[in-house]
This record gives structure tokens, C-alpha cells and sequence, in this order.
């Protein structure tokens, strides 16, 4: 990949917490400084509490991959929105075709449990003990000199139990500055076109150097007829990473940057995988 001076890479990876749908741990680092984006977006990350349960996971046992990032990848945490309270479990007892899978067939994630706005008291007994407690989140990183940050509440749905947010971002490169606005933007079947306006209001003007990225879940065609002036940087399905039938996670660019590469990246431990885009404006274009 050919870099010109002011160019700037970014990348979007949703990591799913770091686990896999039975619960069991992969580690997400090398997929994300895989990306060596100038600019990268986690989405679904989940960050430990300081202090977790007592049991065979003790705190500070559980990574942060924000930690990791800052320490082992150069780069800055820019802002960060925490979705929801979420527990990690231990996965079940595995053997034979299902250890295989990189989930269960049904629709449900046993490793994974999201408490959204009510956070219970106590694990209900039904559950498994959770081997650790934390939050998930959308977190911005950066290498590149950050202008300024903030961090956008969405309006809550009624079928969406979860907080959503924007984070948006100006960053500066040898070419100037461009705004990055991220985000984990919720289900169609939750209302999700109800808050595309709250999502336009975020962008910058398309007249002005700007990406959005982040996983959408929604196709691209659709989110292109609610963006005008926007375009799609990057065009390739994304989930699910072992047999990929739609894109969800997207990067979209302003009329005022130009894509010169763009691609969908390998399988790196998440059921999604991640995307990336070289993109160029100012002068350098």
C-alpha cells in the first residue's frame, strides 16, 4: 500500500468483547495493529472493572485492550462511549462438532451477557458466575495529533435496551483535518432509521475532509440514500468472518476525500472482520 504524505489510514473492527459466541477468549491485539490504521475504531470492546468477582479470574487477569493499544500500539485513546454493563462467562463444556463452531446454533451468546440501562444487583441464579464485569463499549484511537473530541448521546428506542452513541473526532495530518465520526449504530428491528437524522446531524458538512465508520448493522445501499454526499470507501461483506453474507461495518467518506484503497482484512477471532481505507484530502489529492 502506497502511502502519500497526508494521507491517513483508518480502520473499524468489532471485536465482540474478545470472546467468541460460546464465550471462549481469542485475543484481539494483533487484529487490530494488523489494521496499522492512523486512526482506529473498536466496536463491542469490553473493558474489565478495576475490581471483579472473587473466583479464578482475579482483577487485572482480564487485558484491556485499551491498555494494550496505548502500551504495545503507539496510539492515543481519543474517547470512549460505554453502551451497556456487560458480564463475561466461562465457557461451557465443549466437545465433538459444536467445539468446531465458533458459536452455537441458536441465537444466543452464552459467553456474553448485556445489562443494558438496569443494572441488576446480582447475577440471576440461572446464570453462570461471571468471571469478569465490565462495560461495552465504542472506543477511537489515534496516532495522529487530536484537535478535539466529543462524545454524542443517542435518543434512546423503545426496543433498543441498550445506550447508543456517536463519537466524533478531528484529527490533524500533513494534509489537514479531517473528522472521524464513529459509532455501533442499532438493529433495523430496534428503529434504527429513527436515529439516521440524529446521525446526520453528527457528520460534518460533506463539503469538508470527514470519514464515519463503525459496524451499522445495516447494508451499504441503504445507509448511501440516507448519507447524500456520502460514499462508501470500502465494498465487501464482513459478517459472519467464517462465511461472510453482508456487510454491516462500513467507512464512508465526504465528497471532500478520496478512497485510494479500501478492503475488508482477513478473519482475525471476531465474527466480524475488520475494514480499512487509505484515505487522501487537501492537498494531497
Amino acid at each position: 500500500m502506497r502511502r502519500a504524505p497526508g494521507d491517513v489510514l483508518v480502520a473499524s473492527f468489532n471485536v465482540h468483547a474478545g470472546i467468541d459466541g460460546w464465550g471462549r477468549p481469542y485475543d484481539p491485539l494483533p487484529g487490530c495493529l494488523a489494521t496499522d490504521a492512523d486512526v482506529l475504531l473498536l466496536v463491542e470492546a469490553f473493558l474489565p472493572d478495576a475490581q471483579q468477582p472473587d473466583g479464578p479470574f482475579p482483577a487485572g487477569a482480564i487485558p484491556s485492550i485499551a491498555e494494550r493499544l496505548v502500551r504495545e500500539g503507539g496510539y492515543e485513546l481519543v474517547a470512549e462511549a460505554s453502551l451497556a454493563r456487560a458480564a463475561l462467562r466461562d465457557p461451557p463444556a465443549l466437545s465433538g462438532p459444536a467445539a468446531r463452531h465458533w458459536a452455537p446454533t441458536a441465537m444466543h451468546d452464552p459467553g456474553l451477557a448485556l445489562y443494558g440501562r438496569k443494572v441488576p444487583r446480582a447475577v440471576r441464579r440461572r446464570e453462570r458466575p461471571p468471571r469478569a464485569c465490565g462495560t461495552w463499549n465504542v472506543l477511537l484511537f489515534s496516532r495522529l495529533r487530536v484537535r478535539s473530541s466529543k462524545v454524542i448521546p443517542l435518543s434512546p428506542l423503545r426496543r433498543e435496551p441498550l445506550d447508543r452513541a456517536i463519537i466524533t473526532a478531528e484529527v490533524e495530518s500533513e494534509a489537514g483535518v479531517l473528522t472521524v465520526v464513529g459509532t455501533h449504530f442499532p438493529h433495523l428491528s430496534a428503529g434504527s432509521p429513527f436515529r439516521l437524522g440524529e446521525l446526520r446531524d453528527a457528520l460534518p458538512p460533506n463539503t469538508q475532509p470527514g470519514a464515519l465508520m463503525g459496524d451499522m448493522n445495516c447494508f451499504g445501499p441503504p445507509l448511501s440514500l440516507a448519507l447524500p454526499g456520502w460514499r462508501r470507501a470500502v465494498r465487501g461483506r464482513t459478517w459472519p468472518s467464517w462465511r461472510r453474507i453482508a456487510q454491516p461495518d462500513h467507512i464512508f467518506i465526504s465528497r471532500a476525500v478520496t478512497a485510494r484503497f479500501g478492503e475488508v482484512m482477513a478473519h482475525a477471532g471476531s465474527d466480524h472482520r475488520p475494514v480499512r481505507a487509505l484515505l487522501s484530502f487537501g492537498g494531497g489529492r
